[in-house]
């Protein structure tokens, strides 16, 4: 006996939401305000992980250009953005896997997850090198660049699988 339906299932994965600059010493013109790093079989399906990007009005009062920004992993893995533009207020998601871009969507085109569910460090990587981090689970150990490091709250690292957090080992 099952749950649900073929096909019928509820979508189970992670994800970080936030607002851009979540400290208040954060002025980031470009902020990483959600990542979903853990869907269902993300080996086959690795569209279930995004990054999503946006410009925040308080600080990009132009539209940004993306060219030369990268979004990257802890293994050094890297998503060059390509030449397109984003205004104040808007977001765009860097899907993992396939598809066909749009204004609201980029795709990495891997066939394999980029986002470690265990722990990640994801980083928007400016031109000028500096870098906007958001780590999970412990994923970034030392800030940088635009100096802002958001780390889930407990209660948050409990995903749609209940997965306790991970014990740190001495």
């Amino acid at each position: 006996m099952w749950l649900w339906a073929e096909g019928k299932a509820p979508s189970l994965f992670s994800e970080v939401n936030l607002p851009p600059n979540p400290q208040p010493t954060d002025r980031a013109p470009v902020a990483i305000t959600r990542v979903r790093y853990m869907g269902v079989n993300d080996a086959l399906n690795p569209n279930n992980e995004f990054v999503e990007i946006t410009v925040d009005p308080r600080f990009a009062s132009a539209p940004v250009a993306l060219r030369g920004f990268l979004l990257q992993n802890k293994l050094g893995e890297t998503f060059a953005f390509p030449d397109l533009t984003l205004e104040p207020g808007a977001s765009l998601r860097v899907y993992t896997g396939q598809g066909n871009p749009t204004r609201e969507a980029l795709f990495w085109n891997r066939t394999q997850p980029a986002w470690d569910n265990w722990g990640d460090c994801v980083q928007l990587v400016y031109p000028s090198g500096g870098r906007y981090r958001v780590g999970y689970r412990s994923g970034c150990a030392v800030t940088q660049g635009f100096k802002v490091l958001v780390e889930e709250k407990e209660d948050a690292l409990l995903d749609a699988h209940r997965l306790p957090p991970p014990v740190a080992t001495p």
